[in-house]
């Protein structure tokens, strides 16, 4: 799904890959054809938001695998990764 609009449930997401730019007293996050996404003082926090995109795929994909496996059991597991997904879904 990179490089194209996200929809899950109606939840539009900024395409990603994002890039991070250094300016002269902060780190600037978008994506290639859209708008400034922000500014962040941070370079670790700049690095997180960035890798937002994959990191929402990766999460969803690993959740799908584990649902799928016959030995998965833990249900504990399997909630914190819909509570991550729901968070970044605005939900």
């Amino acid at each position: 799904m990179i490089g194209e609009w996200r929809i899950d449930k109606g939840i539009e997401f900024t395409p990603g890959p994002w890039k991070l730019i250094k300016e002269v007293n902060h780190w600037t996050v978008g994506a290639e054809g859209m708008p400034e996404i922000g500014q962040i003082l941070q370079e670790a926090n700049a690095n997180l938001i960035s890798a937002a995109p994959d990191l929402y795929d990766a999460l969803k994909e690993a959740r799908d695998a584990l649902c799928s496996h016959p030995d998965y059991q833990t249900k504990e597991s399997l909630a914190m990764f819909d509570a991550a997904i729901a968070k970044a879904e605005g939900r």
